[in-house]
């Protein structure tokens, strides 16, 4: 039995454990007790549930420290978690510190999680250390936040949880911004990067030293961020032609929005202006919608795409052609399988395609990406699967 397997196995026999419990603080007596047992197994059949996925990372050399460091992240969640449920039954004190803790970790571990990804993508070793870091430091300042008034440190956590707010909402657009190389062209991108920065350091002085001052420069700043980040990644990606347009389009709506938001910001702050204020709300309005829709359809798009070449493996007597470049002209062709040529320089080609089956169990190998048969464990290695109904 694979190790996929019987976790999957421990996590179905958890979630029953865990309904039973509940079910059962109806008829018996210490029902919060019986509670927290229920709870515990929730948690840990959900652990369990989030470790299937980075688990058959572990069969594969190349993603095995992902796949431990994932794993990690989730024993830490676990415990916390455990701890959370039961350190108020026995210390009163700890009601909300503990649970908030958790979740505290769990929305800092995810995104460490997702910029640890793209570090080996092009473009993504720089804006996978800074939103490392950032994680990290928001972190910080969220057990700070969560923990100075209980060891009675100055009054100091509504200040902190403010900044950790202010980080957060600082820290992705320039993370956005800095996706990309060092040497690249894109200078422009340092701009949102440098504004970005400088809406942290207004908003700390402003948290820190209570100046009384309105938030109009630090949101100026966090727009221009935002509008730069998202313009950077949009003009990144690789898309095919029609998709391209659709993301210059997008690109150009998020700054007509990234504009009307500063002048929307300007009139809010009482300063004068011409009248166009229902106008330029309206216009926000309208350019946020349509930015949106963009980028949702470049999400859906890409997704269906990715999707597509993941899911083309069909039975193998479906398939009849493939496309080829031809290595001596270059041409790219549609070619049927068996004997044919060139349509320009007359090459001929002699296709096949094989079905992979486990060389054990005989389980089909398609799509099967984590290096080891699902159904009996096999190592799946260059040259040891079966070939089966060859064409």
């Amino acid at each position: 039995m694979t190790l996929q397997r019987r976790l999957l196995h421990a996590m179905l026999g958890l979630l029953a454990l865990a309904a039973l419990a509940g079910v059962s603080t109806i008829f018996l007596p210490g029902g919060e007790f019986i509670g927290r047992v229920a709870g515990t197994l929730l948690c840990a059949a959900i652990a369990i549930a989030l470790a299937l996925p980075p688990s058959k990372k572990l069969a594969i050399q190349a993603e095995r420290t992902a796949g431990l460091i994932t794993l990690l992240a989730i024993v830490i969640a676990f415990t916390l978690a455990f701890i959370s449920i039961w350190a108020d039954f026995f210390i009163r004190s700890l009601s909300w510190h503990l649970p908030v803790t958790t979740i505290a970790y769990i929305s800092c571990a995810i995104p460490t999680l997702a910029f640890l990804s793209i570090a080996k993508s092009p473009g993504g070793k720089i804006c996978s250390i800074g939103g490392v870091a950032f994680s990290a430091i928001i972190f910080l300042t969220w057990l700070l936040a969560i923990w100075s008034d209980f060891f009675n440190t100055g009054g100091f956590s509504e200040n902190f949880f403010k900044t950790t707010g202010l980080l957060t909402v600082a820290s992705l657009p320039i993370c956005a911004c800095l996706f990309g190389e060092l040497t690249d062209r894109k200078y422009w991108r340092w701009i949102g990067v440098a504004s970005g920065l400088a809406a942290i350091a207004m908003g700390l002085v402003g948290i820190w030293y209570i100046t009384g001052g309105k938030p109009t420069n630090i949101i100026h700043c966090l727009i221009v961020s935002a509008v730069v980040g998202g313009s950077n990644v949009l003009l990144r990606l690789s898309f095919t032609e029609g998709m391209r347009w659709l993301a210059i389009g997008t690109t150009g709506m998020l700054v007509v929005t990234g504009v009307c938001g500063i002048f929307v910001n300007y009139v809010i702050d009482g300063n004068p202006n011409s009248g166009f204020d229902d106008l330029s709300i309206r216009l926000l309005a309208a350019s946020s919608i349509v930015t949106v829709c963009g980028i949702l359809a470049i999400v859906v798009l890409k997704a269906f795409n990715r999707r597509v070449v993941i899911t083309e493996a069909r039975s193998i007597n479906d398939i009849k052609s493939m496309t080829v470049h031809c290595p001596r002209c270059t041409k790219k062709q549609n070619t049927n399988l068996g004997e044919s040529r060139c349509g320009d320089c007359g090459l001929i080609f002699l296709f096949r395609v094989a079905e992979p089956h486990c060389i054990k169990c005989n389980y089909t190998l398609f799509d099967i990406r984590s290096g080891r048969c699902p159904e009996c464990g096999e190592p799946i290695e260059g040259g040891t699967a079966a070939v089966h109904q060859g064409i």
